[in-house]
This record gives C-alpha cells, sequence and structure tokens, in this order.
C-alpha cells in the first residue's frame, strides 16, 4: 500500500509541474508565486478520494482495472471538489494561471496516475496469493 501512494503521490506532483510549464511566467518565479498549501490539501484530497473508490485495497491479479477504475474515478473527484472549494472559499487564482495550464493539469492527473501506478509495478511486483476465477462470455470459438 505504500508504493501505492506514493506513486499517486509522484503523479499528483508530476501534473502540477507538467501544469507549471505552462503558465505564462518563468517556471522559478512561479514556484514562489504559487500557495503550496492548496497544493498540498489538493494532493491530500487526491489521496483521501482514491482511498475512498478502493484504490488502495489490495486486489487479485486479474482486478486492475478495479484499481485503475479507482484511480480515474478519485481523480475526477478530486477536480470537482476542487473546483467547489475554489467558489465556496472564493479562492483567488493567479492571473498568470490561464486556461492551458488548468486543463494540462486536469488531463494528465486522469490520464498519468494509472501509467505511473503500473509503471511502478513493474519494478515491485505485489504478490498475489488469491487467484480470481474468470469467466469469459461471448468470446466466440476458441
Amino acid at each position: 500500500m505504500l508504493i501505492k501512494i506514493i506513486s499517486d503521490i509522484i503523479s499528483y506532483f508530476f501534473s502540477i509541474t507538467l501544469s507549471i510549464l505552462f503558465y505564462n511566467i518563468d517556471f522559478y518565479q512561479s514556484i514562489n508565486e504559487i500557495n503550496w498549501i492548496l497544493i498540498i490539501g489538493g494532493n491530500l484530497l487526491f489521496i483521501l478520494s482514491i482511498y475512498n473508490y478502493g484504490g488502495y485495497k489490495r486486489y487479485v491479479e486479474f482486478s486492475q482495472l478495479n484499481e485503475i477504475t479507482a484511480l480515474i474515478r478519485g481523480a475526477f473527484v478530486t477536480i470537482v471538489i476542487s473546483i467547489i472549494i475554489l467558489f465556496i472559499f472564493n479562492v483567488n487564482v493567479p492571473s498568470f494561471i490561464s486556461i492551458k495550464p488548468r486543463i494540462a493539469f486536469v488531463l494528465s492527473i486522469i490520464v498519468v496516475t494509472p501509467f505511473i501506478r503500473q509503471f511502478f509495478y513493474l519494478f515491485y511486483k505485489p504478490n498475489y496469493n488469491n487467484k480470481e476465477n474468470l469467466l469469459i462470455i461471448g468470446a466466440g470459438t476458441i
């Protein structure tokens, strides 16, 4: 479970870094200008959203689809809750964050998170003791 959390933290900060690359100001200046409390709070929200959808449960060998679905659902919930929190608490978004960094963040957090998790599984293979029974319906003639 620790490897999963570490991979999700890395994927979140990768999405943040990718978003920063699209800012209208210099990279190093933007690191000083952004609110790191909101970034860390968003990361915590992202981890809790994935946990809520079962992204950290121990699945059996053929159930990676459940895990990837939990990651994508957690990303969508994080994005929606973040937008709602920004409107409720009237948080001022800096002017250098245009529409391109926002789209880059949204797309990368949805797409990159499952890929980084699978990349971590190349180096750390989970030990599955149980095998899941698999029934294929409608496979045709084999």
